[in-house]
């Protein structure tokens, strides 16, 4: 068992949690943002946590632990509060994070499974192969060209 595991880790990602989430470690982290920062923008990590975050650290940006109270005024999701560092940026609802209190070694963690919403990691899966398709078409067609310019000259 992993004291210090993360129940979500966003990088670079857009993440709906619909559920709760929990981390039960001595050093857990319910949800842990950062930047995908191979390529140029840099991406950051967007999650939306509707339920209750329960963790020794609730929440984490760039390995920074953020407390409820670090929220900005603004939020474009009403009823929840925004945390952002610029290029992260989370959203949860007030009074969503519990901190768990661990003495000593007399606690029995459990593992929790993560969870998210995968349905856009599809959508992008299916548009790079309709380009990739769009992509081998397009070179048939020019090959065709070709062949048949060459045929009527």
């Amino acid at each position: 068992m992993d004291e210090g595991a993360t129940a979500v880790s966003a990088v670079g990602a857009m993440v709906q949690l619909r559920g709760n989430v929990t981390s039960k470690g001595k050093d857990g982290t319910g949800i842990s943002v950062s930047a995908w920062d191979l390529v140029d923008p840099v991406v950051g990590a967007m999650v939306k946590a509707d339920g209750k975050i329960t963790a020794y650290t609730p929440l984490r940006m760039k390995g920074i632990p953020v407390e409820e109270s670090e929220h900005s005024e603004e939020s474009v999701y009403a009823g929840y509060y925004a945390f952002t560092d610029e290029t992260n940026t989370i959203w949860a609802k007030p009074g969503s994070f519990i901190k768990i209190v661990v003495s000593g070694s007399d606690s029995n963690p459990a593992p929790n499974p993560q969870t998210g919403d995968s349905s856009n990691m599809l959508f992008w899966l299916i548009l790079g192969i309709g380009a990739i398709a769009i992509f081998v078409m397009q070179a048939i067609v020019v090959e065709h060209c070709r062949v048949m310019q060459y045929k009527y000259l």
